[in-house]
């Protein structure tokens, strides 16, 4: 069924106010961002903002969610594939880095979130938050298991395994956003996965 004209305007208006949004949490945190300065980076009136996004917490947890989604989507994509351990881990740090690449400012506050996820404090985007965190570490853990039975990594403890690779990556988009440099995404992939294996290779 074609959407109606009013539900695509109501569509563009919310992908306008959560762009807007993703800029300004990116620069200040949740509790001194406020929803005039949303409306004024989106253009729209407070009014307009309202009828989109009832609060500023409604409006918070859509971002956030918004974005670990269209993360998720992609990666449901490269696990259909099926592809041997390490081309698919190939594809799943790809994926990553060309999430932040397109979105930088939604660096920040994936940042806060995923520091509150790990550290065990209440986040304002639960529950959904923390189900996409423990569903996307359960399919990374899973890729690293298999590439540790097709030899391609040393058999210790998959969790050191999984602190190493998530360590690396966080690492490099901090080393990119902190210093402001572009996010060349093929050559952050190659560079990691490089120091990864290159650290937990089975010795020949």
């Amino acid at each position: 069924m074609t959407p109606s004209r009013k539900e695509r305007e109501r569509e563009l208006r919310v992908r306008l106010v959560l762009e807007a949004a993703e800029k300004v949490f990116g620069k200040k945190s949740y509790e001194d961002a406020s929803m005039l300065e949303i409306a004024k980076e989106a253009q729209l009136g407070m009014q307009s903002l309202y009828n989109t996004f009832q609060s500023k917490r409604d409006l918070y947890e859509s971002l956030v969610t918004y974005r670990i989604s269209k993360f998720r989507a992609a990666m449901d994509e490269v696990f259909k594939k099926n592809e041997d351990p390490l081309e698919s881990l190939r594809e799943w740090t790809t994926e990553h880095f060309k999430t932040f690449a397109d979105l930088s400012a939604f660096y920040p506050v994936f940042l806060k979130e995923r520091f509150n996820y790990v550290w065990g404090f209440r986040s304002r985007s639960l529950p959904a938050l923390t189900v996409a965190f423990q569903k996307e570490e359960k399919r990374l853990v899973g890729l690293l298991e298999k590439a540790q039975r097709a030899g391609y990594l040393k058999p210790v403890p998959i969790e050191q395994v999984k602190t190493v690779f998530v360590g690396l990556l966080q690492s490099k988009l901090e080393y990119h956003f902190l210093n402001k440099k572009p996010l060349e995404v093929n050559q952050c992939v190659e560079e990691t996965l490089s120091i990864f294996l290159n650290g937990l290779r089975p010795q020949s």
